[in-house]
């Protein structure tokens, strides 16, 4: 799909171009002449290939030497609230083994309790790294 990247010193935008734009930067330029672009925003790349996930993270999108690229610090933030919304996932699904163990009479294990306090930490954390990613689930308890 062809794309024009603008720049303009509040940010970047993109305009997506039909499939049959034969030269992007000749549509750009009609843009600018006809009052389709607002005064301010420049043409800085023509037929860039942009992913679904950059379109939405728009906000994140810029312009770094010569090449579209996103913000380090607004991808890495949404990243960990990937990471966050996993683990809170993955700590809801706990619920159900401590309910097991309460009702077979079985004290939780101390690996399910530190897995569900390593989930807690990243859920309740402001920022973090996910690279090291979620903790490992252990094996269900005996009994339950």
């Amino acid at each position: 799909m062809k794309n024009i990247i603008w720049s303009t010193e509040s940010g970047v935008a993109v305009t997506t171009l039909a499939e049959d734009t034969l030269d992007s930067q000749a549509h750009a330029a009609g843009m600018i002449e006809s009052g389709a672009a607002d005064v301010g925003w420049v043409p800085v790349a023509f037929d860039v290939d942009i992913t679904d996930e950059q379109m939405r993270s728009l906000g994140a999108l810029r312009w770094l030497n010569g090449a579209l690229s996103l913000d380090a610090a607004q991808v890495s933030s949404e990243r960990w609230r990937g990471h966050q919304a996993e683990a809170k996932v993955l700590l809801n699904e706990s619920d159900t083994t401590v309910l097991r163990c309460a009702e077979a009479g079985v004290a939780v294990p101390q690996a399910w309790r530190d897995y569900r306090a390593a989930l807690r930490l990243i859920v309740s954390s402001a920022v973090g790294d996910p690279d090291p990613g979620l903790p490992a689930r252990p094996d269900y308890p005996p009994g339950t």
